[in-house]
């Protein structure tokens, strides 16, 4: 029973955060782009560099760039929040280094790959795109590697 009330919380959250939604705009779909861009120069330019987080990072990790930090807390705030801010549905607290201590130890393409596809964990789920499916594979990055980076 507490099961289903906690899912049945989590769905109107998600529901809710998705209609106050708003459509963005061109210039905002352009910053982003750029963005993304200069986030997939700069780890890339960290890969061939060989620099990886520091100890206790998750594992393969590269710094992600500024402007990949700037565009997953923006993606974060706006859609994100509504579970990783509270912990609905299991979602582990941004802040909380106890709950995110077992994602942490996994490499960031699988964190990446939970965000983008959904995941069913032991302590909760992961809709597709946190349940926002306007999000690119970028952006939804973006914001995992700003959850990430928060939590380290």
């Amino acid at each position: 029973m507490y099961k289903t009330l906690t899912l049945l919380a989590a769905l109107l959250l998600v529901t809710a955060a998705c209609s106050k939604q708003e459509d963005r705009s061109a210039a905002e779909t352009a910053s982003a782009s750029t963005a993304n861009a200069s986030a997939t120069a700069a780890t890339t330019a960290n890969d061939a560099a060989g620099s990886t987080a520091g100890e206790g990072a998750v594992a393969d990790a590269t710094v992600p760039s500024a402007q990949t930090l700037a565009l997953g807390k923006k993606i974060y705030s706006a859609n994100c929040f509504a579970c990783h801010g509270t912990g609905a549905a299991g979602a582990p607290k941004l802040g909380d280094k106890a709950a995110w201590a077992p994602r942490l130890a996994r490499d960031i393409k699988t964190l990446h790959q939970h965000a983008i596809d959904g995941f069913n964990g032991d302590t909760g789920f992961m809709p597709p795109r946190g349940g926002f499916a306007n999000l690119s594979d970028e952006e939804v990055k973006a914001a995992v590697d700003y959850m990430v980076h928060e939590d380290q």
